[in-house]
């Protein structure tokens, strides 16, 4: 089964846009044919609202979809 496949290979702290030079210090994990994607870390502290608020939209939609079947159905 082939794919794309991320691999951590570290933490970079780029507060500022710029060129940055990425040095490897493993590479038996980098092949020429790898692609460096560098993406902003996201804390589980302000990811954690977002799924919450996500499960808690569904439910709220879930059962706005059962009261109105309800409700037209006359059972209310």
């Amino acid at each position: 089964m082939s794919g794309r496949k991320s691999i951590a290979l570290g933490r970079f702290d780029c507060t500022a846009p710029g060129d940055y030079e990425v040095l490897c210090l493993d590479p038996d994990k980098i092949r020429s044919s790898f692609l460096l994607e560098v993406s902003p870390h996201i804390s589980a502290i302000k990811f954690l609202p977002l799924i919450l608020g996500t499960i808690a939209s569904f439910g709220m939609a879930g059962g706005g979809l059962i009261f109105m079947v309800v409700w037209i159905a006359g059972k209310i």
